[in-house]
């Protein structure tokens, strides 16, 4: 009996090893795929990423561009008020011969010079660096 018991015992497990080798079999068939469509929906989630950061990066760069078209117009348009101030000053300069300091066309190309100094930074640099000296 007992030899029949470990007979029945061994069928049993092997039964069961078949039983559970087919459950692996099949748990691994139904995760494959899945791990496979989360793979995919990992690469999208990065493409998605890098896309969105490219387009950050682009936008960054429209602006950046925009902001220093806009710092060009204004250094032109406070340089042309420095240059118009100056031809200002020497017309009437020159109309009196020397003979009268053209105090408000002097003050207008003072306001003029300083507004070009205050809109350029590299030029607020330099008079700082030749105040100093």
């Amino acid at each position: 009996m007992e030899s029949e018991d470990c007979v029945g015992a061994s069928t049993w497990r092997e039964q069961m090893t078949r039983t559970l080798a087919v459950c692996v079999i099949s748990v691994g068939c139904w995760i494959t795929p899945l791990r496979a469509q989360i793979s995919i929906d990992l690469v999208r989630e990065a493409q998605m990423q890098e896309r969105a950061l490219l387009d950050r990066t682009a936008e960054q760069q429209r602006e950046q561009q925009f902001q220093q078209g806009l710092r060009q117009k204004q250094f032109e348009a406070k340089f042309n008020q420095l240059v118009e101030a100056i031809a200002s000053f020497s017309r009437e300069y020159k109309k009196s011969k020397g003979a009268i300091w053209p105090q408000r066309e002097a003050d207008k190309l003072r306001k003029a010079l300083h507004e070009l100094q205050a809109s350029e930074k590299s030029l607020r640099e330099d008079t700082k660096r030749a105040r100093a000296q």
